[in-house]
């Protein structure tokens, strides 16, 4: 039984960080604030995505030119304008990378954006924000970072486009380490699925059950 529950704490080892994307029609505005983008979003959200828009989509590594992450790549039948945007990175810290944690975020919101960091707003643009696929160029992004514990953590990103939905990436540092790409090889600590706590939780439970039996 101990091994059947090993097993599956390898399986959910593999996941890694959790990146999704999702996007809906929105006619292209800023707003005065972080928490405006956010509270535009889930006014949004609280309806299907149309046609061009999507739900939510995997993204596998989000980086550029290595990979393509955009509304009109994720999306079926993906517009190219008029879009409002919400990319989400669920990821975990182990012992060994928890400590100051940095953070870039490189994006196309021709009508500004924002960022969120475990429900904190980290970031935050009104302007025009497009980083011409150049790292260098840092006023088009969002850097943000400090120090994270042991544990689950959440990154959102928020952001509305008018036209022409450029390419975007995310990436992290540990500890001033280089940059990496987040995505299913990023090597962070895994964040397990529901599901698979719940059998671990069941597992061991059995377990003990049994192990009282035996002792009575």
């Amino acid at each position: 039984m101990a091994l059947h529950a090993t097993l599956i704490l390898s399986a959910a080892g593999a996941q890694a960080s959790v990146v999704t994307f999702e996007s809906r029609a929105a006619f292209g505005t800023s707003y005065g604030s972080a928490a405006d983008y956010q509270s535009n979003w889930n006014t949004l959200a609280a309806t299907p995505a149309t046609s061009g828009y999507t739900d939510g989509a995997s993204v596998s590594l989000w980086d550029y030119p290595a990979a393509n992450v955009n509304n009109h790549t994720l999306a079926p039948g993906g517009s190219s304008t008029s879009i409002a945007f919400h990319y989400q990175v669920n990821f975990g810290l182990d012992s060994g990378q928890a400590g100051q944690v940095d953070f870039r975020i490189a994006p196309d919101f021709g009508y500004g954006g924002a960022a969120f960091l475990d429900g904190v707003p980290v970031g935050y643009n009104s302007n025009d924000m497009w980083w011409e696929y150049n790292w260098a160029n840092t006023s088009q992004l969002f850097t943000f970072g400090g120090i994270l514990g042991i544990g689950n953590h959440v990154l959102d990103v928020y952001g509305q486009e008018g036209c022409c939905d450029g390419f975007t990436a995310g990436q992290f540092s540990l500890k001033g380490a280089n940059w990496v790409a987040f995505g299913t090889n990023d090597k962070l600590d895994p964040v397990p699925e529901p599901g698979t706590m719940l059998l671990i939780g069941t597992g061991l439970s059995g377990l003990a059950l049994r192990r009282r039996r035996r002792a009575s």
